[in-house]
């Protein structure tokens, strides 16, 4: 520069881009120019004034792609995958956030979720790195000794309220690690009663592609009882009192099949009924019915029959106003006196004198 009027003169440089990256003179510099034919010295050093950002993540399963957030100075936002480069950053403090990664059935965690890196003026990328690992498992739960069209109701409970119910085999994935309580409830098919083994389990279910296994066994765990009155008038209903384990107590009037029994030992205890003025007796009158898991049902027999019935005594012959005096005696030490024709009633079957 010539021809110029001395004085001090302010050097400045505008900024410059070269690729991603920009490059400027940090200050203005002040050169004194004298009166001379010798130039007076002044320079613009130029140095990089961009960053730039390198996230690496490891442990990520194959076809895992993360989308890690990054914010930073001047409102900066914006995302990068593993092992790319952000460039052309303001140089400042920056936070990369990492997010869980879901290939298959499975999650895979960040460490750490969040981080905050300091991005310098470099050509040289500042590094973040993120370390993956499972955070899931999966449970496998094998249902068996159900009739086919029968369903299983087994509910599954565990971390973070985890709640499933499970209405045959099946698995159970993307599970939170953990301890999972399984409750299989007894079903019924029809008539019969199926119960589980066991009842309740706890099973661990650790990070891992591998399955957690739990079985649950069903088994048939009812009987029946088929249970046949005979020897009653029509219309005339029995007495029966059926009794078992768990206090189980059912009255029968008829001939009828007792299902869904538990295992264990019956007592059918027959009560005398009437049918006008005659008595029946059950017999046996008790009886024990042994009852297990089958389902053929146990056959059982009450046949009742007169107990009591009745004597036309009839007297004739006297003159008008005049009393019999007749004397009757049976079974039993039974008797009675007589003065006139009568029906005894409820009287034991026998040979009566008269």
């Amino acid at each position: 520069l010539t021809d110029l009027a001395p004085g001090v003169y302010t050097v400045s440089g505008a900024a410059v881009t070269v690729g991603p990256d920009t490059y400027t003179v940090p200050a203005p510099l002040n050169v004194t120019v004298t009166a001379s034919l010798t130039p007076a010295a002044g320079s613009a050093l130029y140095g990089i004034a961009t960053g730039r950002l390198t996230i690496s993540a490891t442990g990520l399963p194959p076809g895992g792609a993360p989308a890690f957030q990054v914010t930073g100075p001047a409102g900066y936002s914006g995302t990068a995958s593993s092992g790319s480069t952000i460039t052309g950053l303001t140089p400042g403090l920056y936070t990369v956030g990492a997010p869980t990664v879901t290939s298959g059935s499975s999650t895979w965690a960040p460490t750490p979720p969040a981080q905050q890196v300091t991005v310098a003026a470099s050509l040289t990328p500042t590094q973040a790195s993120v370390t993956y690992a499972l955070a899931s498992g999966s449970l496998s739960v094998v249902i068996t000794g159900l009739p086919q069209v029968v369903q299983a109701t087994v509910t599954v409970s565990g971390p973070n309220g985890f709640n499933a119910v499970l209405a045959g085999s099946g698995s159970l994935v993307n599970l939170v690690p953990g301890t999972y309580t399984l409750n299989a409830a007894s079903v019924n098919s029809g008539v019969h009663i199926y119960g589980p083994t066991p009842v309740t389990q706890a099973v661990a279910v650790p990070p891992s592609t591998t399955p957690a296994q739990a079985s649950i066994a069903y088994a048939l765990t009812s009987g029946l009882i088929s249970l046949t009155v005979n020897g009653l008038p029509p219309a005339t209903n029995a007495a029966i009192t059926v009794t078992g384990p768990n206090g189980y107590l059912q009255v029968v009037t008829e001939s009828t099949v007792l299902a869904g029994l538990l295992a264990g030992t019956y007592q059918v205890t027959a009560s005398g009924v009437s049918s006008g003025a005659v008595s029946f007796a059950g017999t046996p009158p008790t009886q024990s019915v042994p009852v297990t898991p089958s389902t053929v049902a146990v056959n059982a027999t009450v046949t009742y029959a007169p107990s009591s019935t009745s004597l036309i005594v009839t007297i004739a012959g006297l003159p008008g106003g005049v009393s019999g005096a007749v004397n009757v005696s049976g079974p039993g030490g039974y008797a009675a006196a007589l003065t006139a024709t009568q029906i005894l009633n409820n009287v034991a079957p026998g040979n009566y004198t008269v």
